[in-house]
């Protein structure tokens, strides 16, 4: 055979597999693109929450995975979706983090909710599964938006939704629980690497338009109730003077989390905070978990006087048991 027709082969054979290769890296993408096999880009979902948001609140799961995977009834997970290998793709599918932050609109008499997933692997898949269900219809107190889930790019899928706030709120508002001082704020860092955090602004009041909002939705008064009952009267009263609630939770060992606690508040709501919450809720609490669960809750909780908060540490030990179980019900 003439040289020049063998390397016309050898040529032509090259360009062959160099586009057979380059179609497979394009259809590899394609698939990719559509089911969401590769990672999608972490989007840290504190970066989203916006400044007028008086509740945010994020769930990171990617640095805790082995404390997640402890918690999965594999068994009964397995049983249900019938995939091998199942603890193999778990971790890999599960998403970055989850969060959630509301705005109060006290014009449109509505509270804004915004749940977001920052998603590592098959989002498309996981949309269009979720947007099938829309598992959160059966939440009917909240009016969803109806299109259902966001997701314009890979990483990020948004729910929203309102919650209705009853008539009459904004007078009692402004004259009885804004603070005329400075808003505190503890912000949530996009780089931190707790479990979970929350803030909660109450310095306009959020706590009773939330509290209001919600027995609403349940049919329930919460102005009757705290003509009926003194305690709740109670309760509202100490709520006013509360500013600000900074939590955090970090995995310390097997089992075991810490949780740190700042409850900003009025110099004067010391005594009544340190009795109400230190003296008589957290014991009550403590003794609830263990009677009912066996979760032990230990710690207490002092005023800081350079803070004006209600501050401790405390540590909740032996609740993988109990949220295993609670998996396997929601499973079953």
């Amino acid at each position: 055979m003439n040289k020049n027709i063998k390397k016309g082969c050898l040529i032509s054979l090259l360009v062959f597999l160099t586009l057979l290769i380059l179609a497979g890296v394009v259809i590899l993408w394609v698939i990719s693109q559509s089911y969401g096999l590769t990672k999608a880009p972490h989007i840290p979902l504190p970066d989203k929450f916006p400044s007028n948001a008086t509740c945010k609140a994020t769930l990171r799961i990617e640095p805790h995975l082995k404390n997640i995977e402890r918690i999965i009834p594999w068994d009964e997970l397995g049983a249900k979706l019938q995939i091998p290998g199942l603890q193999s793709i778990i971790p890999l599918v599960l998403p970055y983090e989850i969060g959630i932050w509301s705005i109060t609109d006290m014009p449109s008499k509505s509270i804004n909710i915004n749940i977001a997933v920052s998603e590592k692997r098959l989002g498309p898949i996981i949309y269009e599964v979720l947007q099938s269900e829309s598992p959160w219809l059966n939440v009917k107190q909240i009016k969803w938006n109806p299109q259902g889930l966001e997701y314009t790019n890979r990483g990020l899928i948004l729910l929203k939704g309102t919650l209705p706030i009853p008539q009459g709120l904004e007078e009692t508002v402004s004259k009885e629980w804004i603070h005329p001082e400075k808003a505190v704020s503890v912000n949530i860092s996009p780089n931190s690497k707790e479990l979970f955090e929350i803030t909660l602004d109450f310095h306009s009041g959020d706590i009773y338009v939330w509290t209001s909002a919600i027995t609403s939705a349940l049919g329930i008064s919460l102005e009757e109730e705290k003509e009926k009952n003194q305690y709740i009267k109670l309760g509202m009263d100490i709520a006013k003077k509360l500013k600000f609630l900074y939590a955090s939770v970090v995995p310390k060992k097997e089992d075991e989390l810490e949780v740190n606690i700042e409850l900003f508040a009025t110099p004067e709501s010391r005594g009544a905070l340190e009795f109400f919450i230190g003296g008589l809720g957290l014991p009550f609490a403590q003794e609830y978990l263990i009677k009912n669960y066996g979760i032990k809750l230990e710690g207490k909780l002092n005023w800081d006087e350079s803070k004006n908060a209600l501050t401790g540490r405390l540590y909740l030990r032996n609740y993988e048991n109990f949220l295993k179980a609670k998996l396997k019900s929601a499973i079953s």
